[in-house]
């Protein structure tokens, strides 16, 4: 298993390609945004602002995070998101 930070913004295709190549599993580490999620100057929330994945959301009722999730989960991959809020654990 390799642990990569991996979401919308970072994809990281190159180290994602080579561990398919090897066998290995990618696990996506801050699979709904990362350092994009916390360092907006103007205010937005990096990912779960993002336009494409919030139309996305509203299509299928879902909320920007779980469409995240579910794009890594559909991508094969393992992923772990973090929550300091106890209703989201």
């Amino acid at each position: 298993m390799h642990q990569i930070e991996l979401h919308p913004y970072v994809a990281q295709h190159p180290t994602q390609d080579f561990d398919a190549a090897h066998g290995i599993l990618t696990q996506a580490w801050s699979p709904i945004g990362g350092i994009t999620f916390y360092r907006n100057t103007d205010g937005s929330r990096g990912t779960l602002d993002d336009p494409v994945i919030g139309s996305i959301a509203r299509t299928h009722g879902k909320s920007p995070a779980q469409v995240m999730l579910r794009w890594h989960v559909q991508q094969g991959r393992s992923a772990i998101p973090k929550s300091v809020k106890p209703s989201r654990i």
